[in-house]
């Protein structure tokens, strides 16, 4: 109990002492210089160590890649939320494969290119959280993200439903189609893995 306290604190106290060196200048594509401070400035294969380790340090990481983004949608006045749906473990996972395939990159690099990645599917306006309950299970999600799971599922013609966001019986039945159709576990709700097959782009078709 104490030794794992002790890493704890020694893993704190290891972030503190990084968010406390200077700041490095980077610069974007568009050539916009700027200065980035704490986690961003580590390398991408800190990242990477940190969670095969499961080090203390993995906690660090997530909550500057959080914090990133929410800066982010404070000044961008055309985002409301960058990860609508998104769990906060997924996002770490998406740049640990990109920093898994360049480790001597800044973490900032790879937090840079998640937000990128994020834009295609970001809320760009305030939605109200709409509360849903299926197979004994809830979850909260926003009111345009299940009007865009509404369009989805009408667009592969899965259902003629209204794309409004309320998530009538209708949307909740084709839901449970698609999952079926593509072997997820039949839950009726928005979950992470039906939304990102859901949201995936569709395979190019053969010539």
């Amino acid at each position: 109990m104490r030794a794992s306290l002790f890493r704890t604190l020694l893993g704190i106290a290891a972030g503190l002492v990084l968010a406390a060196t200077p700041s490095h200048a980077q610069e974007d594509e568009e050539g916009s210089r700027f200065a980035v401070k704490g986690r961003g400035l580590a390398p991408c294969s800190a990242l990477v160590d940190a969670y095969r380790d499961e080090t203390p340090d993995r906690f660090l990481f997530a909550g500057w890649l959080n914090g990133y983004l929410t800066a982010l949608q404070q000044t961008d006045p055309e985002t409301f939320d960058l990860a609508p749906w998104q769990s906060t473990d997924f996002l770490v996972r998406y740049t640990l494969r990109y920093c898994g395939k360049n480790p001597d990159r800044p973490f900032f690099a790879a937090a840079a290119t998640l937000a990128t990645a994020l834009r295609e599917h970001r809320l760009t306006e305030p939605s109200d959280l709409i509360l849903i309950r299926a197979e004994g299970r809830q979850g909260r999600y926003y009111q345009e993200t299940l009007r865009q799971v509404e369009e989805r599922l009408n667009a592969l013609g899965l259902a003629q439903v209204d794309v409004d966001g309320t998530f009538t019986r209708e949307s909740y039945n084709a839901l449970k189609a698609f999952q079926r159709r593509h072997e997820l576990e039949v839950t009726g709700l928005p979950d992470l893995p039906t939304l990102l097959k859901l949201f995936a782009p569709e395979p190019a078709a053969a010539d």
